[in-house]
């Protein structure tokens, strides 16, 4: 990974310049998110499959000055452009509620590795941990799982697969995955498709965020958290500080099921 970071950033403008990244939860975008981040070009992170007029509502009000595009290897170029970038303005996201307004969320590096640093932490995440991608890449929940994995020196597996789909659930039962994360909407689909019915033996970590999980699934999911001696925490976040600013310890879950818990 690093050696391929580094062979990027060969290829990218040594002027710092601004870049609109379209992510999936595949390598290529994770080459080029990191690639972005070590040369310190600001980088605009927008789902891939965002409808073509938004992306295009994105270009005409940011212009950005390269495009990276899943499906082609060199990016759209725009080099006339001169962008006044903050010394330390680093990533750029939207919110849930501005995907479609072309508002974005400014983070900087230090905001960034602080935030992952914190979750690696109170997660007490080790080198030895495997995250699949439950979430996507452009939403600031799914960019922090990678983002404190790799932090930590611990593994990814990168897939574009949903709760919806078999190869999602193939993945969680067939490869050594040790934490799983969701928000509300995929602790139904957890449900729809029976998760606490089953044991997944290398399973340590499960998180909810990115909204309310509804005080009585909370309760459900810690007592069979419990029984498989998985870490159950409800966390807080809003994509200002990067996804993830509270979190409740698993010890208080039975007390306080509606809590989000302590500022990490």
């Amino acid at each position: 990974l690093r050696d391929d970071v580094a062979s990027l950033i060969h290829s990218l403008p040594q002027q710092r310049q601004l870049i609109l990244l379209l992510a999936d939860n595949s390598y290529q975008t994770l080459v080029r998110y990191l690639s972005c981040l070590a040369s310190h070009h600001p980088v605009i992170v927008v789902a891939s499959n965002l409808p073509s007029e938004t992306i295009q509502q994105l270009v005409e009000t940011y212009q950005p000055n390269l495009i990276f595009r899943p499906n082609q290897v060199e990016p759209e170029n725009n080099p006339s452009l001169i962008h006044q970038l903050a010394d330390e303005l680093a990533v750029m996201l939207t919110t849930s509620g501005s995907t479609g307004q072309a508002k974005l969320v400014r983070l900087s590096l230090k905001n960034i590795t602080a935030n992952a640093s914190s979750i690696c932490r109170y997660l007490q995440m080790e080198s030895s941990h495997l995250a699949m991608t439950a979430l996507p890449f452009a939403y600031s929940y799914g960019l922090s799982v990678i983002n404190s994995h790799l932090l930590c020196g611990a593994t990814i597996r990168l897939t574009n697969a949903t709760p919806m789909e078999k190869d999602f659930w193939q993945i969680l039962k067939s490869e050594p995955i040790t934490q799983l994360t969701g928000v509300p909407y995929s602790y139904q689909m957890y449900d729809q498709f029976r998760c606490r019915r089953q044991s997944f033996l290398h399973l340590k970590i499960l998180t909810p965020a990115g909204g309310t999980l509804a005080p009585e699934r909370v309760a459900l999911y810690a007592d069979w958290a419990k029984e498989n001696d998985v870490r159950f925490y409800v966390m807080y976040g809003q994509t200002e500080a990067t996804a993830r600013m509270t979190y409740l310890p698993p010890q208080y879950l039975e007390k306080h099921p509606d809590s989000i818990g302590i500022p990490i």
